[in-house]
């Protein structure tokens, strides 16, 4: 009997230096051509500090865009040079007292 290799149902990319008046359309709008299957987006939060980040959080579905999207290092929206982070990441929870 074949063993079957488990592989992630999404792929997460991390993009790093993006400043907080842009918006979440205008990024995903940048990147439409590259990545058509992203599922999620979202902005990390200092919820201690009370303000945006410079942090987003793009999940994508299909392996063959991440894969060429893992290629690069960066990305330009308009005059913005944005890094990509790529890793494997831990899923969980947070909770505080």
């Amino acid at each position: 009997m074949a063993q079957r290799i488990l592989k992630p149902e999404s792929f997460i990319v991390k993009l790093l230096e993006v400043p907080v008046e842009l918006s979440l359309y205008n990024i995903v709008d940048a990147l439409k051509g590259d990545l058509k299957s992203i599922i999620s987006i979202y902005r990390i939060y200092d919820y201690i500090n009370h303000q945006r980040c410079n942090e987003v959080v793009i999940i994508v579905r299909d392996i063959f865009e991440y894969k060429e999207f893992r290629e690069r290092q960066h990305f330009v929206i308009g005059l913005n040079e944005i890094q990509l982070l790529f890793d494997d990441w831990y899923f969980g929870a947070a909770s505080r007292s």
